[in-house]
């Protein structure tokens, strides 16, 4: 039985998942619109502490012994509510802004000190330096397509700007000649 914010407005189901891992075979992660939790399938229960969620979850990047989750930059009225009232209640709670952060698998505790806030929703990714480093496509609300490169030990980009790219992406791999991409509109490294 998990009560969630969305659950008080009828919306149950709304933006929830679960998923395993196959390194972990004893538990489940759980995630609703609003929090981010881990399980034992032996008993039920919870492994780690409830994670408030900024936004829903989009991504999960496994990562030695640090899960990392990527959250939505879209807007959603079921969460802040229509009108002035949904703006002032967004605005209170931090906004609906992406984010990466990174937990560790067995204590649940947030590895890095600060969430990595992202310009948009992640989209796509590509592993590079025997996974240490990842490439990360994301997308805006106003549809704005960019890439950036992450040092996943650091939490920190490596690029001083976000690149932008023209045209819808369809996908990002890192090269030994560097980040290729391929949108709608152009194809290029």
């Amino acid at each position: 039985d998990y009560k969630n914010d969305m659950a008080e407005q009828n919306l149950a189901g709304t933006k929830t998942g679960f998923f395993g891992i196959q390194e972990y075979p004893d538990r489940v992660w759980f995630s609703t619109y609003d929090y981010f939790t881990c399980f034992s399938l032996a008993d039920g229960k919870n492994i780690w502490p409830n994670h408030k969620l900024r936004s829903p979850i989009t991504q999960l990047l496994l990562y030695k012994e640090h899960l990392i989750t990527t959250t939505s930059s879209q807007d959603d009225d079921a969460k802040g509510g229509k009108g002035l009232g949904g703006l002032v209640k967004k605005a209170a709670s931090g906004g609906n802004r992406a984010a990466a952060m990174a937990y560790n698998y067995n204590t649940g505790t947030q590895v890095w000190k600060e969430a990595l806030d992202l310009d948009g929703t992640v989209i796509d990714y590509s592993y590079y330096d025997e996974g240490k480093k990842i490439v990360l496509a994301t997308e805006s609300k106003r549809g704005v397509n960019r890439l950036n490169l992450v040092d996943m030990e650091a939490c920190k980009f490596l690029l001083k700007d976000d690149f932008k790219i023209d045209g819808d992406l369809l996908a990002v791999q890192m090269t030994p000649a560097g980040v290729m991409y391929f949108t709608t509109t152009e194809l290029n490294i």
